[in-house]
């Protein structure tokens, strides 16, 4: 069975000072440009998980996150419950970065784990089960950080280059 694909893409981008999922790289938004490299890499169905209207114009199925709040596990748990039978590939939609070979690692493996490239652990890269969208409901509704949904999660060593989150302007490619 193949894994599903789910591209974060509901954040408040506050340090970026504007949706980061709708900005233009190569020719397509973050959120299309890391949906097309998940379906590339083998996930299977790919969806992207948000809450902003302009998700639903783009050319992948969306998921649509619920609630008021926002926190980056919402997405997961929204991801996870969507996917009751299958393990759920998770990927931010900042990493400007991502190719298929950063993907192959993980789907190798197989299994529940965490990507940990150039030294740092991305703990919003990662094969999740659906077993645990509860626990990442929980630790969002209590303010904890991504990581903590990660404990216990075997690493994956991704190839270089090391990945490159764009949570400001200067991050972008030029």
């Amino acid at each position: 069975m193949a894994i599903a694909g789910a591209v974060l893409a509901g954040g408040l981008s506050r340090r970026m000072g504007r949706d980061k999922a709708l900005i233009i790289v190569d020719g397509e938004t973050l959120a299309e440009r890391t949906a097309s490299i998940l379906s590339a890499g083998g996930c299977d169905p790919v969806h992207i998980v948000g809450r902003q209207p302009a998700l639903q114009k783009m050319s992948w199925p969306v998921i649509t996150e619920t609630g008021t709040a926002h926190h980056p596990l919402l997405g997961v748990c929204a991801a996870l419950t969507a996917n009751p039978e299958r393990l759920v590939l998770v990927v931010p939609c900042d990493i400007v970065n991502l190719s298929a070979a950063h993907i192959a690692p993980l789907i190798q493996y197989g299994a529940p784990c965490v990507a940990e490239s150039a030294g740092r652990v991305h703990p919003l890269l990662a094969i999740f089960p659906a077993s645990l969208a509860q626990k990442a409901a929980a630790l969002a509704a209590s303010g904890a950080p991504a990581r903590a949904l990660c404990d216990g999660l075997e690493r994956v060593t991704l190839p270089p280059p090391g990945l490159i989150d764009a949570n400001e302007s200067a991050d972008l490619p030029r």
